[in-house]
C-alpha cells in the first residue's frame, strides 16, 4: 500500500476499525488511531475541517463495529 496523504492514513484506521475481530482489538485500534489522528492535526496535516470528518467518521465506525461484535451499544 502506498500511502500519500493523512487523509490515506486516516482512511486506513478507518478500514482496519470496521474490520476488527474482536472487542479488545477495537478498543486498541480505538486509542491508537484516535490520538495519530489528533495528532496529524497537531502536526498540521489535517485541517480543521479534514480533522472534524476524520473523528466523526473513525468514531462511528468504531460505534458500529462495537455493536456489530458485541450486540451491545458502547
Amino acid at each position: 500500500m502506498n500511502i500519500t496523504n493523512a487523509l490515506e492514513i486516516a482512511d486506513m484506521y478507518v478500514t482496519r476499525a470496521a474490520a476488527a475481530p474482536t472487542p479488545e482489538l477495537l478498543s486498541l485500534l480505538y486509542r491508537s488511531s484516535l490520538n495519530s489522528i489528533h495528532a496529524m492535526y497537531a502536526a498540521g496535516l489535517l485541517s480543521a475541517a479534514e480533522n472534524e470528518e476524520c473523528l466523526k467518521r473513525f468514531v462511528d465506525t468504531c460505534q458500529r463495529r462495537q455493536i456489530e461484535i458485541t450486540g451491545v451499544r458502547p
